[in-house]
């Protein structure tokens, strides 16, 4: 029983709990963000080509769609090299791996050029972060009239809508205001897509801090696999001490070292 539960103690040791922390924010910051986004641009695109005819103008949202797709399964490979890189440099997996000096500078190496990558990709993160900022607050305008100006007004007028009232001006030949029919279904595909603007801008920020959890986590790394030589010696040393001034020596060393 004492060695199963030394064995199970082990094994938990093992794991990167603040690189699997990460993994999942990540991940699921990428789900959400790339399944609302891509829904909501599809919504986008059929409510603006039916109500105004902006077929042509708005075919570059399509493509958009397509790089979401390709977004999600880079940041999601992405997350997983970053949660193996984590098993690789913590506890007795690190003892084992990490033992000569190129094994060390490789791992190094590895952990720098992944800390760049995610800083890149933070600041890239945060800047799709405020791009979303105008379609939500676009999609809250205009679900704010179709709930205030034109569903509940009940006077006999025929309700109409103009893009002038939100700011957007449109080519003199393409129709800038819609009514009746055309107004209740801008208005319901409104209604649809600007949730999921605001879900995809949630968990484009919970991506983000995802992130910034693996740049951390990675630092950590990097500062674990350069001293772990040092680190396992004085470990070593303070199990079985051999000679009192080797101890002693590797006590100050290990002390000087270990607060990165």
């Amino acid at each position: 029983m004492a060695d199963s539960c030394s064995k199970l103690m082990g094994c938990l040791g093992r794991i990167p709990y603040p690189s699997l922390i990460a993994t999942i924010l990540t991940v699921v910051g990428t789900a959400v963000f790339c399944g609302c986004f891509y829904r909501a641009i599809g919504i986008t695109v059929s409510m603006l080509n039916e109500a105004f005819n902006l077929q042509e103008q708005i075919d570059w949202m399509r493509t958009v769609q397509l790089f979401v797709i390709i977004v999600s399964a880079v940041m999601g490979g992405l997350a997983f090299i970053l949660l193996i890189v984590g098993f690789l440099a913590t506890g007795a997996t690190r003892r084992k791996v990490y033992t000569g000096f190129k094994s060390r500078l490789g791992g190094r190496i590895t952990a720098a050029f992944l800390l760049i990558i995610s800083e890149v990709l933070a600041i890239i993160w945060v800047l799709v972060d405020c791009i979303l900022v105008v379609p939500c607050v676009f999609f809250i305008l205009i679900m704010s009239l179709c709930g205030i100006d034109f569903i509940t007004k009940m006077d006999g007028r025929q309700n109409c809508f103009n893009v002038t009232h939100v700011g957007f001006r449109l080519p003199r030949r393409f129709k800038d205001e819609i009514c009746g029919v055309e107004l209740t279904n801008f208005c319901t595909s409104a209604q649809e897509a600007g949730p999921l603007y605001i879900a995809a801008f949630v968990g484009c920020l919970v991506l983000v801090i995802g992130l910034i959890h693996f740049m951390c986590c990675l630092s950590a790394n990097y500062a674990h696999i350069k001293d772990g030589i040092k680190l396992r010696k004085y470990e070593d040393a303070a199990k079985f001490p051999t000679d009192e001034t080797e101890f002693s020596t590797l006590t100050k060393g290990g002390n000087s070292k270990t607060t990165y």
